[in-house]
Order: C-alpha cells, then structure tokens, then sequence
C-alpha cells in the first residue's frame, strides 16, 4: 500500500509532540516506521463507506477501533490521508462511540441492502403487472374497436330497417289508398 506523503505529516502531526514546521523533517527521518504504524492501522481498521469529498477525486473511508480514519484513494492503492476521531471526553469512550457507531451503521447498511433487495424484487413484480396491464389495455382496445364497428353496423342496420319500413309503409299506404279510392292521411 502507497501511502502520501501527506498521510504520513498528518499522522505524523497527530502522533508526535513537534511543532508543525518539524514535521517535514522528522516524516524524513521516520519514514519507513510512520509508514508501519500507518499500514497497521489500515490493516486493523474496517471499510465504512466510499464517495467524493468536496470537489475531490473519489475516496474509501476505514476506521478502526481506535478511532483512526483512514483515507484511501479509488483503488484502494494508496492512503491519501488519516485522522483521528477525538471526541474530548476519554479513550474508552471514544472507543465505545466508534464500537456502537460502527455496529449501528452496519446494522442500517444492512437494513438498507434488504431494502434494495426488497424494492428489486418488488420492482419485478410490479414490471409484470405493468406489462399484463398492457396486453389487457391492447385486449381491451382491440374489444373497443370491435365493438365500436359493431355499432356502426348495428346503425347502418337501424338506417336500413328504418328506410324498408318506410318503403312498406308507403307501400301499404299506396294499396290502402287504392282500395278505398281515396287519397288519405294516416293517423300513425
């Protein structure tokens, strides 16, 4: 693992009790045990997340039990930076924070992969009942056509029985007229 040298001021800075214009120095002077110290922490630390800071390139967050955040870079080749979790109150209670903090996050991680899991499957199910929503809304119009022309027969065949109605009716008007002899209005 590639470690920056700006991981090994910061660690460097957080460890020792020199001023910060020595830390260049003694980074120099120390490097291959700040780099141990360093590994081992990465080593013993825990992956928490992944995502951007700020405008920053992509990075994986890790944590240990002490506290330490470890920074790495996208491929996790490489430490970029590290902090220390301080929450001004002891040790063992930070130690106990960071202990409950972890459980509980991996407690929510895995309510939520569930949750994906869930949403997938029901997303599934609801694809299907779209999809049988609309072969029935093609049944269904297909029916609406057929019926639609149906109408349009069963109109044309009122048209016709009206106009052959209308043809006996004149029919028998015009042989009733014949036999009485008489031209006459019908009372419908």
């Amino acid at each position: 693992m590639n470690i920056t040298n700006h991981a090994a001021e910061r660690y460097a800075e957080r460890v020792s009790e020199k001023d910060k214009a020595d830390i260049p120095v003694y980074v120099v002077q120390n490097r291959e045990r700040i780099e141990g110290w360093i590994s081992k922490l990465y080593e013993h630390s825990d992956y928490v997340c992944s995502g951007k800071i700020r405008d920053n390139n992509y990075s994986n967050f890790n944590i240990n039990k002490d506290g330490w955040v470890i920074v790495t870079d996208a491929l996790r080749e490489t430490i970029v930076t590290l902090y220390h979790i301080d929450l001004g109150v002891g040790t063992e209670f930070n130690k106990e924070f960071i202990s409950r903090m972890k459980d509980r996050l991996t407690s929510d991680y895995d309510n939520l992969q569930a949750l994906e899991c869930k949403m997938i499957d029901r997303a599934k199910e609801l694809d299907g009942l779209i999809a049988g929503n609309h072969e029935e809304i093609k049944r269904l119009k297909k029916h609406i056509q057929y019926l639609e022309e149906a109408n349009k027969l069963l109109s044309q065949e009122k048209v016709v029985n009206t106009m052959e109605a209308e043809t006996k009716t004149k029919a028998f008007h015009a042989q009733l007229e014949k036999f009485v002899g008489s031209k006459i209005q019908l009372n419908k």
